[in-house]
Protein backbone atom coordinates (compact mmCIF):
# COMPACT_ATOMS: atom_id res chain seq x y z
CA UNK A 1 0.00 0.00 0.00
CA UNK A 2 1.17 3.14 -0.99
CA UNK A 3 1.53 5.99 1.82
CA UNK A 4 0.04 9.31 0.51
CA UNK A 5 1.04 12.40 3.27
CA UNK A 6 -0.84 15.25 3.55
CA UNK A 7 2.44 17.40 2.89
CA UNK A 8 2.69 15.26 -0.44
CA UNK A 9 -0.55 16.09 -1.55
CA UNK A 10 -0.04 19.75 -1.35
CA UNK A 11 2.99 19.69 -3.51
CA UNK A 12 1.32 17.77 -5.84
CA UNK A 13 -1.43 20.03 -5.68
CA UNK A 14 1.52 22.77 -6.25
CA UNK A 15 3.35 21.20 -9.26
CA UNK A 16 -0.64 21.07 -10.58
CA UNK A 17 -1.15 24.79 -10.23
CA UNK A 18 2.17 25.50 -11.46
CA UNK A 19 1.38 22.98 -14.86
CA UNK A 20 -1.77 24.40 -15.75
CA UNK A 21 -0.25 28.12 -15.54
CA UNK A 22 2.86 27.48 -17.88
CA UNK A 23 0.03 25.34 -20.09
CA UNK A 24 -2.12 28.24 -20.15
CA UNK A 25 0.70 30.82 -20.80
CA UNK A 26 2.46 28.99 -23.86
CA UNK A 27 -0.92 28.13 -25.40
CA UNK A 28 -1.73 31.77 -25.49
CA UNK A 29 1.37 32.16 -26.84
CA UNK A 30 2.01 29.34 -29.59
CA UNK A 31 2.28 30.27 -33.16
CA UNK A 32 -0.54 33.37 -32.75
CA UNK A 33 0.44 36.10 -34.64
CA UNK A 34 -0.63 39.38 -33.23
CA UNK A 35 -1.48 42.95 -34.96
CA UNK A 36 0.69 45.71 -33.90
CA UNK A 37 -0.78 48.74 -35.44
CA UNK A 38 0.08 52.49 -35.27
CA UNK A 39 3.75 51.89 -34.93
CA UNK A 40 3.59 50.28 -31.81
CA UNK A 41 5.72 46.94 -30.50
CA UNK A 42 3.63 44.84 -28.44
CA UNK A 43 5.99 44.07 -25.37
CA UNK A 44 4.88 41.62 -22.59
CA UNK A 45 4.64 42.88 -19.45
CA UNK A 46 7.34 41.28 -16.62
CA UNK A 47 5.45 40.38 -13.41
CA UNK A 48 6.47 38.12 -10.88
CA UNK A 49 3.96 35.64 -9.78
CA UNK A 50 3.52 33.19 -6.94
CA UNK A 51 0.78 30.62 -6.68
CA UNK A 52 -1.18 32.50 -3.81
CA UNK A 53 -1.29 35.92 -6.46
CA UNK A 54 -2.19 32.96 -9.02
CA UNK A 55 -4.82 31.96 -7.36
CA UNK A 56 -6.74 35.20 -6.20
CA UNK A 57 -6.33 36.89 -9.67
CA UNK A 58 -8.70 33.80 -10.47
CA UNK A 59 -11.26 34.49 -8.14
CA UNK A 60 -10.87 38.20 -9.51
CA UNK A 61 -11.41 37.07 -13.05
CA UNK A 62 -15.20 37.22 -14.63
CA UNK A 63 -17.42 34.04 -14.61
CA UNK A 64 -17.07 32.81 -18.00
CA UNK A 65 -14.18 30.89 -19.23
CA UNK A 66 -13.13 32.61 -22.32
CA UNK A 67 -10.89 31.56 -25.36
CA UNK A 68 -7.88 33.77 -26.23
CA UNK A 69 -8.55 34.26 -30.47
CA UNK A 70 -5.78 36.39 -31.77
CA UNK A 71 -7.21 38.48 -34.99
CA UNK A 72 -3.99 37.34 -37.19
CA UNK A 73 -4.18 34.10 -36.85
CA UNK A 74 -3.15 32.30 -39.81
CA UNK A 75 -6.53 30.66 -39.76
CA UNK A 76 -8.69 33.36 -40.46
CA UNK A 77 -6.22 36.92 -40.62
CA UNK A 78 -6.35 36.92 -44.18
CA UNK A 79 -10.00 36.77 -44.78
CA UNK A 80 -11.83 40.22 -45.60
CA UNK A 81 -13.98 41.99 -43.65
CA UNK A 82 -15.33 44.20 -46.89
CA UNK A 83 -12.08 45.96 -47.93
CA UNK A 84 -9.71 45.06 -45.23
CA UNK A 85 -8.69 41.95 -43.59
CA UNK A 86 -9.87 40.64 -40.13
CA UNK A 87 -5.74 40.87 -38.76
CA UNK A 88 -6.12 44.76 -39.95
CA UNK A 89 -9.32 45.89 -38.29
CA UNK A 90 -11.18 42.83 -36.98
CA UNK A 91 -10.40 43.52 -32.98
CA UNK A 92 -13.94 44.39 -32.09
CA UNK A 93 -15.24 41.53 -33.98
CA UNK A 94 -12.16 38.75 -32.55
CA UNK A 95 -13.03 40.38 -28.95
CA UNK A 96 -17.46 39.75 -29.73
CA UNK A 97 -16.08 36.09 -30.83
CA UNK A 98 -14.62 35.24 -28.23
CA UNK A 99 -17.56 36.35 -25.31
CA UNK A 100 -19.93 34.29 -27.50
CA UNK A 101 -17.56 31.24 -27.26
CA UNK A 102 -17.20 31.96 -23.41
CA UNK A 103 -21.14 32.03 -22.96
CA UNK A 104 -20.51 28.73 -25.24
CA UNK A 105 -23.42 30.46 -28.17
CA UNK A 106 -22.59 28.45 -31.17
CA UNK A 107 -22.52 30.14 -35.01
CA UNK A 108 -24.48 28.19 -37.11
CA UNK A 109 -23.81 25.30 -35.25
CA UNK A 110 -20.44 25.91 -35.40
CA UNK A 111 -18.06 27.50 -32.39
CA UNK A 112 -17.61 30.86 -32.54
CA UNK A 113 -14.17 32.05 -33.48
CA UNK A 114 -12.90 35.50 -35.48
CA UNK A 115 -13.40 33.15 -38.94
CA UNK A 116 -17.10 31.78 -38.13
CA UNK A 117 -18.44 34.79 -36.52
CA UNK A 118 -16.93 37.13 -39.61
CA UNK A 119 -18.38 34.88 -42.35
CA UNK A 120 -21.61 34.77 -40.32
CA UNK A 121 -21.77 38.71 -40.33
CA UNK A 122 -20.35 39.08 -43.99
CA UNK A 123 -24.02 36.77 -44.91
CA UNK A 124 -26.02 38.75 -42.58
CA UNK A 125 -25.28 42.58 -43.53
CA UNK A 126 -23.21 42.50 -40.36
CA UNK A 127 -20.97 45.64 -41.28
CA UNK A 128 -20.75 48.48 -43.11
CA UNK A 129 -19.12 49.43 -46.53
CA UNK A 130 -16.42 50.97 -44.16
CA UNK A 131 -15.61 47.58 -42.73
CA UNK A 132 -17.30 48.88 -39.34
CA UNK A 133 -19.44 46.10 -37.50
CA UNK A 134 -23.25 46.77 -37.52
CA UNK A 135 -23.47 45.49 -33.61
CA UNK A 136 -27.95 45.08 -34.44
CA UNK A 137 -26.57 42.59 -37.03
CA UNK A 138 -25.84 40.46 -33.81
CA UNK A 139 -29.24 40.29 -32.34
CA UNK A 140 -29.82 37.51 -35.31
CA UNK A 141 -27.70 35.21 -33.46
CA UNK A 142 -28.80 36.50 -29.29
CA UNK A 143 -32.18 38.07 -29.45
CA UNK A 144 -31.97 41.23 -27.47
CA UNK A 145 -28.04 41.33 -27.12
CA UNK A 146 -27.42 44.71 -28.45
CA UNK A 147 -29.11 47.81 -27.59
CA UNK A 148 -28.25 51.04 -27.86
CA UNK A 149 -28.01 51.05 -24.25
CA UNK A 150 -24.66 49.36 -24.57
CA UNK A 151 -22.78 51.95 -26.25
CA UNK A 152 -20.37 53.78 -24.21
CA UNK A 153 -18.37 56.36 -26.12
CA UNK A 154 -16.98 57.26 -23.19
CA UNK A 155 -15.35 55.69 -19.90
CA UNK A 156 -18.54 56.14 -18.00
CA UNK A 157 -18.70 52.93 -15.68
CA UNK A 158 -18.13 52.90 -12.16
CA UNK A 159 -15.10 49.91 -12.27
CA UNK A 160 -16.99 48.99 -8.81
CA UNK A 161 -20.00 48.18 -11.13
CA UNK A 162 -17.99 45.50 -13.56
CA UNK A 163 -18.93 42.32 -11.30
CA UNK A 164 -22.41 42.91 -12.04
CA UNK A 165 -21.86 43.02 -15.72
CA UNK A 166 -19.38 40.46 -15.94
CA UNK A 167 -22.35 37.88 -14.28
CA UNK A 168 -24.89 38.63 -17.42
CA UNK A 169 -22.80 40.59 -20.53
CA UNK A 170 -20.42 40.31 -22.74
CA UNK A 171 -17.72 43.41 -21.85
CA UNK A 172 -15.49 44.98 -24.59
CA UNK A 173 -13.49 47.59 -23.33
CA UNK A 174 -12.51 50.17 -26.33
CA UNK A 175 -8.77 51.45 -25.78
CA UNK A 176 -5.45 52.88 -27.38
CA UNK A 177 -7.19 56.60 -27.95
CA UNK A 178 -9.98 54.73 -29.53
CA UNK A 179 -8.35 52.49 -31.86
CA UNK A 180 -8.47 48.98 -30.20
CA UNK A 181 -10.94 46.83 -28.82
CA UNK A 182 -10.53 44.00 -26.11
CA UNK A 183 -12.64 41.82 -24.44
CA UNK A 184 -12.77 42.39 -20.73
CA UNK A 185 -12.92 39.40 -18.41
CA UNK A 186 -12.17 40.60 -14.91
CA UNK A 187 -11.55 43.32 -12.40
CA UNK A 188 -9.61 42.89 -9.05
CA UNK A 189 -11.16 45.18 -6.38
CA UNK A 190 -7.60 44.99 -4.65
CA UNK A 191 -5.86 46.60 -7.37
CA UNK A 192 -8.85 48.60 -8.38
CA UNK A 193 -7.45 50.21 -11.58
CA UNK A 194 -7.11 47.14 -13.46
CA UNK A 195 -9.08 45.67 -15.48
CA UNK A 196 -8.33 41.92 -17.22
CA UNK A 197 -8.91 41.46 -20.77
CA UNK A 198 -8.04 39.17 -23.37
CA UNK A 199 -6.41 41.09 -26.54
CA UNK A 200 -6.92 39.98 -29.75
CA UNK A 201 -4.26 41.83 -30.64
CA UNK A 202 -1.44 42.46 -28.37
CA UNK A 203 0.04 40.52 -25.70
CA UNK A 204 -1.21 42.23 -22.94
CA UNK A 205 -3.54 40.55 -20.09
CA UNK A 206 -4.74 44.39 -18.39
CA UNK A 207 -5.07 47.79 -19.48
CA UNK A 208 -5.74 50.45 -16.95
CA UNK A 209 -9.55 52.02 -16.31
CA UNK A 210 -8.15 55.24 -15.67
CA UNK A 211 -5.64 55.94 -18.03
CA UNK A 212 -6.35 53.53 -21.38
CA UNK A 213 -10.26 52.70 -21.47
CA UNK A 214 -12.31 55.34 -23.39
CA UNK A 215 -15.21 53.74 -24.10
CA UNK A 216 -17.43 50.28 -23.66
CA UNK A 217 -19.61 48.05 -25.63
CA UNK A 218 -21.84 45.80 -23.42
CA UNK A 219 -23.94 42.97 -25.56
CA UNK A 220 -26.34 41.65 -22.88
CA UNK A 221 -26.62 37.87 -22.59
CA UNK A 222 -29.42 37.70 -19.96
Amino acid sequence: MVSVTRGSLLAAALVLVLVSWTTAVDGARQGASFVVPYGQVAVEGQREWNVTRALELHAAEGPHDYPLYKQCDSRWGSDVIVSKTVCQVGCLMSSISMGLAGWQISIDGSASNPGTLNSWLLDNSGYTQGNNLIEDALNAIVPGMWSGSGMHKSNDLDPQELPSYFDNSIVVANVMNGRHFVLATGWDPEEPDNVYVNDPGFRNTQYSFSEDIVGWRIFTMT
